[in-house]
């Protein structure tokens, strides 16, 4: 039993250190004048680990009373998360509109009908390449995407 206990205490300890060492580096990734998302991403495994240990201490702990606000606590923030998570799927549909661009011109010319069967030729601009016009929107025979600007 003393052993159990002892274990869980060292591996709750280990999880607290690397977490405590993560949000130091953060830190320091804060004051500095370069914060850049290739530096964030190596803690991030690190903060999951760590929720994840915590979240699994308060379900064990679910049915002891001085655990009832934690898990509360948590189940709110689970909840919270998706919904911001849902939120801003939604919002990031409508980051891109050279894409819905791209695709509104393909469907207004699908319906038009049967007269104009020709071959199309697209000329993809600076501009419509950085809101979203890529190569995932491209249809293939009778369209061709050309970003070949004419030089003077």
């Amino acid at each position: 039993m003393l052993l159990a206990i002892a274990e869980q205490c060292a591996y709750c300890c280990l999880w607290y250190s690397w977490w405590v060492v993560s949000v130091i580096k953060l830190q320091h990734l804060m004051c500095s004048f370069i914060v850049q998302v290739r530096f964030l991403l190596p803690v991030l495994p690190v903060f999951n680990i760590a929720s994840a240990a915590a979240l699994a201490r308060i379900w064990n702990n679910r049915l002891k009373q001085t655990w009832l606000l934690p898990g509360i606590a948590a189940c709110l923030l689970v909840i919270g998360s998706t919904f911001a998570t849902s939120v801003m799927l939604a919002v990031s549909k409508h980051n891109y509109p050279g894409g819905h661009a791209l695709h509104e011109m393909h469907k207004w010319q699908a319906s038009r009908g049967t007269g104009s069967k020709g071959p199309f030729s697209v000329h993809i601009d600076v501009l419509p390449a950085m809101t979203g016009v890529s190569r995932f929107g491209e249809l293939g025979d009778p369209w061709t995407y050309s970003k070949v600007s004419h030089q003077l």
